[in-house]
């Protein structure tokens, strides 16, 4: 498991030369990243939050594997031009009216899109409430943006920062525990209208973070039940249970973005910057319909793995 070509042919060499061996080859992915700035803020200026990712190369190895674009990022980015696009996503953004209450669920480097969302919205001087649960492994190392949301609570603008740091503890804490904890006041906002917004690893947390929005519409909201009986079997998960809850709310389970286009400021919505690794150099243009619309750095085997913020 987690395997590549190289390693096939370190185990097992043959004779060929580099022609006859790069046409095999997929052509290198771009990476995705949630922007983590509001244009308000930072004119002309994006923020990123990478994690340098690196893994030992398979089960037993002593060999460390590095992830191609975000340990090109950390180490040997600062001396050359990257190539990069923006890749816009519509339905997740801030709400347009200032009042609206939101809530954020961003665990680890899914934090990224709602750091430029607090920025926004102090920006505006929204008067709506917002509430974030955060979550990493320990908060001594793991607190991305500590200094800056600690300050968003003092001024006013983040009015409830939850906190899950799993292995500060013997028992593991993750945000869907959070929920759970204080899931009466979860589903006051959700009533009050305020928008759910979900950002991070969509393969397990964004699942989880939708069993536990269940379980309170069960246990809280007789709409929410009502309406879980009615939902088709094997939907994809990433249509999320409150797309379908008779609630002003919107869900969001990708990266968002704002996106700053010259002298046009789009309105905060979603979107991730993409680095073309395999265009370093060149200009990123090409032929964007073709590209994917997630792309993901991490190994298969990244326990332990090197977190770096930029």
């Amino acid at each position: 498991y987690g395997r590549q070509l190289v390693d096939i042919l370190q185990e097992f060499p043959i004779r060929a030369s580099l022609e006859e061996i790069v046409p095999l080859l997929k052509r290198i992915q771009p990476r995705l990243y949630s922007i983590a700035s509001s244009p308000k803020v930072q004119p002309g200026r994006i923020d990123l939050t990478v994690s340098a990712v690196r893994y030992a190369r398979f089960r037993d190895s002593k060999k460390i594997r590095k992830g191609v674009a975000s340990t090109f990022l950390a180490d040997r980015a600062s001396e050359v031009d990257v190539p990069i696009f923006v890749q816009p996503s519509k339905h997740f953004h801030v709400p347009e009216q200032g009042d609206t209450p939101l809530i954020m669920v961003g665990p680890g480097t899914g934090v990224a899109p709602f750091r430029g969302f607090l920025q926004e919205r102090q920006a505006r001087g929204d008067a709506g409430k917002n509430w974030l649960f955060f979550g990493e492994q320990h908060a001594a190392t793991d607190f991305y943006y500590q200094e800056e949301l600690l300050q968003f609570q003092k001024d006013g603008v983040l009015h409830e920062l939850s906190l899950a740091f799993s292995r500060d503890q013997a028992q593991k804490i993750y945000v869907q525990d959070r929920m759970r904890e204080r899931g009466q006041e979860l589903w006051n906002w959700l009533e009050a209208g305020a928008y759910f917004c979900v950002c991070g690893d969509a393969s397990r947390m964004a699942k989880d973070v939708d069993q536990a929005l269940r379980e309170l519409a069960v246990e809280l909201g007789a709409a929410g039940a009502g309406l879980l009986g009615q939902l088709p079997a094997g939907e994809p998960q990433d249509h999320q249970l409150l797309h379908r809850l008779s609630l002003p709310l919107s869900v969001g389970v990708v990266p968002g973005a704002f996106v700053d286009r010259g002298d046009q400021q789009v309105q905060p919505a979603a979107g991730r910057v993409g680095v073309d690794q395999q265009r370093l150099g060149e200009q990123a243009q090409g032929d964007r319909q073709q590209r994917p619309q997630r792309a993901d750095d991490k190994g298969p085997e990244h326990q332990g793995q090197e977190r770096q913020r930029h």
